[in-house]
Formats: structure tokens, C-alpha cells, sequence
């Protein structure tokens, strides 16, 4: 299937809190600007520029919230 390119025109140029972030993805390199996508508690989303200090510094926190979920033992004590 060929799915529709996102792409990142605007970017958000403010931070936002990391807690209200659920997830991220990077835009496709057929896009003319880099760019991540946040996905928002809201059901929204948001651009931000991959060069900010700000968006790098989320992402590593979503990675590691991510990996943290996963090496969670399913069952309690």
C-alpha cells in the first residue's frame, strides 16, 4: 500500500511538556525538511524540528519510557 508521505512544514518552536507526549516518529526522507512527529495525549499532533536540544532530549526520554514499558515483568508479585 502506498501510504500518504507526512512531512513537517511548521515546527513547533516552544518545548512542551514530555508527559503529554505518547509517542514520536520521524518524518519520511522523501520530505524536504527533517522532521518528528509527536503524538499528544489529545489525540493530536504535533511537528518539531530533530535539531532542537529540547526534541532530541524527548525522544530519548519516550525511547527509554518505551524500554523501561517493555522490561516490565508482566506479573506481580
Amino acid at each position: 500500500a502506498n501510504e500518504p508521505v507526512q512531512c513537517c512544514f511548521r515546527f513547533q518552536t516552544r518545548p512542551i511538556p514530555v508527559r503529554v507526549i505518547t509517542a514520536y516518529k520521524v518524518t519520511s526522507l522523501r520530505c524536504t525538511k527533517p522532521g518528528v512527529i509527536f503524538n499528544l495525549q489529545s489525540g493530536g499532533e504535533m511537528c518539531a524540528d530533530p535539531g532542537s536540544n529540547w526534541v532530541k532530549n524527548h525522544m530519548d526520554k519516550i525511547n527509554q519510557r518505551l524500554s523501561n514499558s517493555l522490561n516490565k515483568p508482566t506479573e506481580s508479585d
